[in-house]
């Protein structure tokens, strides 16, 4: 991600908005030198976060397969 200052933000949104929205560039908002914001697409995954809800729903079907047939076992008596 690149920093981009408030002040050069202000001056630039337009095109800056354009190349997050078209060429999937992030910014990290600056003002006084200090970080106050991300300005992102709105798919984006921030580096180091993944999407895991595909692994998620392996572990829960992995544990309903485990589960169930003994729950059927219970309730059929």
């Amino acid at each position: 991600m690149k920093d981009i200052g408030i002040r050069e933000l202000k001056a630039r949104a337009s095109d800056i908005v354009s190349r997050v929205a078209e060429g999937h560039e992030a910014y990290v908002i600056t003002r006084r030198g200090k970080a106050v914001g991300i300005l992102a697409p709105a798919d984006f995954n921030p580096p180091g976060k993944r999407d895991n809800s595909a692994q998620a729903w392996r572990k829960v079907e992995s544990l309903i397969d485990h589960i169930l047939p003994n729950f059927i076992k219970i309730t059929a008596y």
